[in-house]
């Protein structure tokens, strides 16, 4: 992928904060925020954890957040599929409109995560995963398998029947949120994929679409080079508000962890049942 000057940084991003720290499942620390961060700022501050696991000085992490919008490239993006000029810019909606044009964010990033490209906004659910695959094994098929199954376990939690497409990474439904055993693929993508290993240690992860109003954003791009499906949100599987879905969601990707990405065995999806303990 060319990436142009405009896509670059000008600055040397701060990294940011997690709000909230605390134990998680099997020795994993959950770190939380509660508003979106900028991209740059949240990637400064994976490099700076993976850095410190690297040393064996820090622990595994999850980390939930949302992001201010953004679209995002991976090591697989394709400029025929952005449908944007590459310096298109976006207010950020945290700003007034009164605000001066320095406000306005780029909206097009490189990153070397894998994948293509997608978008991020708030009302999505991203779970950055830094994991040590030296110590879970180091397996990268199984490793990309394990979070497929644990946002599958965690969306039938929710009462979303999520699955896997064939050549297309990521978590798929169908629009109407069922499935009955058809031989057609499913036709929306509701999370997107996309890591990146520094030594077997992972960064970057998942992103579920939980609120209807962000699905806007990705008629921008082709999401993740799939020209023939859509992209769907839970809000538009169950009759629920996001915020709700949202809070339903978080709980659930915590205790589903243990048994999925935990392990993140290659097990056929069919044989792993959503638990329904609480964590």
């Amino acid at each position: 992928m060319t990436i142009s000057a405009s896509q670059k940084s000008t600055h040397t991003p701060q990294p940011a904060r997690p709000d909230i720290i605390r134990p998680g499942p099997d020795g994993v620390t959950i770190w939380e925020n509660h508003t979106p961060l900028g991209y740059d700022e949240a990637v400064a501050t994976m490099k700076n954890h993976i850095t410190a696991m690297q040393s064996g000085a820090a622990p595994e992490v999850l980390w939930f957040l949302e992001h201010h919008p953004v679209y995002t490239g991976g090591s697989s993006a394709r400029d025929d599929e952005l449908l944007l000029s590459p310096d298109h810019h976006i207010p950020n909606p945290s700003h007034s409109p009164s605000h001066s044009s320095s406000d306005m964010k780029p909206i097009i990033r490189a990153t070397g995560r894998g994948g293509q490209w997608t978008y991020h906004a708030p009302g999505q659910r991203i779970v950055y995963i830094m994991l040590d695959l030296n110590r879970r094994g180091r397996d990268i098929r199984a490793f990309v398998r394990g979070i497929e199954a644990w946002g599958i376990s965690s969306l039938a939690q929710c009462g979303i029947t999520g699955m896997r497409r064939a050549g297309a990474p990521g978590i798929w439904v169908y629009g109407d949120n069922k499935d009955n055993n058809r031989s057609d693929q499913p036709d929306h993508k509701i999370a997107a994929i996309g890591v990146r290993l520094s030594r077997w240690i992972s960064w970057h992860g998942i992103a579920i679409n939980v609120a209807a109003d962000m699905l806007d954003g990705f008629r921008h791009i082709i999401p993740c080079g799939i020209h023939d499906a859509g992209v769907t949100a839970c809000a538009h599987m169950i009759n629920q508000p996001a915020d709700m879905i949202m809070q339903q969601l978080d709980h659930a990707l915590i205790n589903q962890f243990s048994g999925t990405l935990g392990r993140y065995t290659d097990t056929d999806i069919a044989t792993i049942a959503p638990s329904q303990n609480s964590e």
